[in-house]
């Protein structure tokens, strides 16, 4: 079975933001950092790819996003979840995000 490249890299990308989350898990990571972290990782995406990513994720449970309260400025905090580490860990299956080999 052939996969669309594109689609590919979507499921690979996913699988790096929960590998960047899980380090640290339980705590939230401001998402410019995930945006850093996959730079370095030579996977390079915009903040508009990042969000669309972060907002799958979410709908499948396996992040949460949240706005801190109190602050002068808008900052996105991301966090993995219970099933989100799950996944990481191999424990379930998602064919949109590849968790590596």
């Amino acid at each position: 079975m052939q996969t669309d490249p594109e689609k590919e890299h979507f499921r690979i990308v996913r699988g790096l933001i929960l590998g960047s989350l899980i380090h640290e898990h339980p705590k939230a990571v401001d998402v410019h950092v995930v945006l850093r972290v996959l730079d370095d990782m030579e996977h390079t995406i915009s903040a508009h790819e990042l969000n669309s990513h972060l907002v799958y994720l979410k709908e499948k449970g396996y992040v949460e996003l949240m706005n801190p309260k109190g602050k002068s400025y808008n900052i996105k905090m991301v966090k993995i979840t219970a099933k989100g580490t799950d996944l990481h860990d191999k424990f379930i299956e998602d064919p949109g995000v590849f968790v590596g080999p």
